[in-house]
């Protein structure tokens, strides 16, 4: 499910790399990218910072996820072929 931005406040640059860096990065490169984000030092910060990185996975699972019937929940697969 994709995550409209409705937020006005600017992300912050070290976050913006960051999100950047990942969404841009290859399927074999994600894990790397991942881990450079070592620490949290950014206060409390907002959800709308984030909705391009929510919204990348949420892209990358429907993708990997979708054609594995072995991981639906028993009666969701039925429920999503209607």
């Amino acid at each position: 499910m994709k995550v409209k931005k409705r937020g006005t406040t600017e992300t912050p640059c070290h976050l913006r790399e960051f999100i950047d860096k990942v969404v841009s990065s290859s399927e074999d490169d994600l894990a790397n990218k991942l881990r450079s984000f070592k620490s949290w030092d950014s206060g409390k910060g907002d959800f709308c910072h984030w909705v391009d990185l929510f919204n990348h996975f949420d892209e990358y699972f429907e993708k990997c996820l979708k054609p594995r019937a072995d991981l639906y929940l028993k009666g969701r697969l039925e429920a999503s072929n209607r």
